[in-house]
């Protein structure tokens, strides 16, 4: 049984491995990239003394589920011929439902809690209110609406939370991720020429601006591009750079930088880039080195500011104590599952893992040729019977210790 969770685990390290080699070869410049070396940038409000948040290193780099995590319930998304996901890009928690990207079937499904499905909205086609591609949405939580953007054609599409067609906008630049602040949406741009990273946009007077200036490295890591979202939506709107050792948040019209993060010996060396070694490369000897480098995922809580950096090293911040927590793939010993970050839009204190159908098909199956399955939870006898090689994803939603 231990030999199969270890398989899975190193199973799903080399997945991410491969899929963030792959992203690294799609041709998007979206980011502010820094030659390890924190610089000033234009636009920003930067307080001269930035919080800091310190990385641990070598051996510090664990911790028990249970000293960062209070509760978890794994929640099959439900199985049906209009509700198939092919690719997560984006979760947003509303009203206790599940909002999620697929960006294969360019499509937002909604499920309830327990991941009963809902709803989709998917309108393909060259009409009002259709698309022929979707890169993004966010929620409007005061009007309750969906905002989604289409890359084809460029424009804005406004539903209520039901997929009712309210009203659409035509945008002149290409951009990747969207978040909602307040009425300001804020986009993460790719394109180059442009000069800048972020576009805002105030939803009642139109009023536009590009900020954040490209800086001296960002044509240099133009075609590297992480599959999580660079904007993300908590208590406030974060937003991360992956060779950026500074978290913003997003407000009122501009951008703030919020923390500086250390990660000492572990710095991304300066020499990798001076030597012009591809971006690929710099990747995979981060990943071995555990280099701060391809820094994702930053949500900030209440009392904790949680990231990610690496294939798999999640870092929790606690702004009480100013003590900082990191760990490395660690496994929920109740139910073997391992947790891996995929931050998530919502005002909640949980962080979430997407696991496949098929992992979770073979826990169980491993767990039953061990005769081991008394010692799982009770809900897993019952997913064996729900769950199958080619259904939904499940969400493996955990609950953070915020003291």
């Amino acid at each position: 049984m231990r030999q199969t969770i270890d398989k899975m685990k190193t199973k799903q390290s080399h997945f991410f491995f491969h899929r963030l080699t792959l992203y690294a070869l799609l041709p998007l410049c979206l980011f502010n990239l820094y030659s390890c070396n924190s610089e000033h940038i234009e636009n920003v409000e930067s307080p001269k003394d930035l919080e800091v948040i310190k990385v641990p290193e070598g051996d510090k780099i664990k911790a028990k589920f249970s000293d960062v995590f209070s509760e978890w319930k794994l929640i099959p998304l439900e199985t049906t011929p209009e509700s198939l996901i092919g690719n997560i890009r984006r979760i947003s928690v509303f009203k206790t439902n599940y909002y999620i990207l697929d960006r294969q079937t360019n499509s937002v499904l909604i499920f309830n809690p327990e991941g009963k499905f809902l709803n989709k909205i998917q309108r393909l086609g060259n009409r009002p209110g259709e698309y022929q591609g979707l890169m993004d949405f966010t929620i409007d939580e005061e009007k309750n609406q969906i905002i989604l953007y289409s890359h084809k054609p460029m424009k804005l599409l406004v539903y209520d939370l039901s997929g009712n067609f309210i009203s659409e906008e035509r945008l002149q630049d290409l951009n990747n991720n969207l978040s909602l602040s307040g009425k300001d949406l804020f986009f993460t741009n790719v394109t180059v020429g442009d000069n800048h990273l972020l576009l805002y946009k105030n939803l009642e007077t139109n009023e536009e601006r590009k900020i954040l200036p490209l800086m001296k490295n960002s044509k240099y890591f133009e075609s590297f591009y992480l599959s999580t979202p660079t904007i993300i939506k908590g208590i406030t709107t974060n937003i991360s750079f992956p060779y950026s050792d500074t978290l913003y948040e997003a407000r009122n019209k501009r951008i703030l930088a919020k923390y500086r993060i250390d990660f000492g010996n572990k710095r991304l060396p300066a020499d990798l880039i001076a030597k012009k070694t591809p971006p690929s490369e710099i990747f995979k000897s981060a990943v071995m080195n555990n280099y701060g480098f391809g820094v994702s995922n930053f949500k900030e809580f209440s009392n904790i500011v949680y990231f990610s950096y690496g294939p798999d090293i999640s870092v929790i911040y606690n702004k009480k104590n100013k003590q900082t927590v990191a760990f490395k793939g660690v496994i929920n010993d109740e139910n073997y599952l391992l947790f891996k970050s995929f931050a998530h839009d919502g005002n909640d204190n949980k962080l979430i893992t997407i696991y496949s159908a098929n992992e979770i098909v073979r826990l169980i199956d491993a767990a039953k040729t061990a005769n081991m399955m008394d010692s799982l939870p009770a809900s897993f006898k019952d997913l064996g019977k729900k769950v199958s090689n080619v259904s939904n994803p499940l969400l493996y939603v955990c609950t953070l210790k915020e003291n």
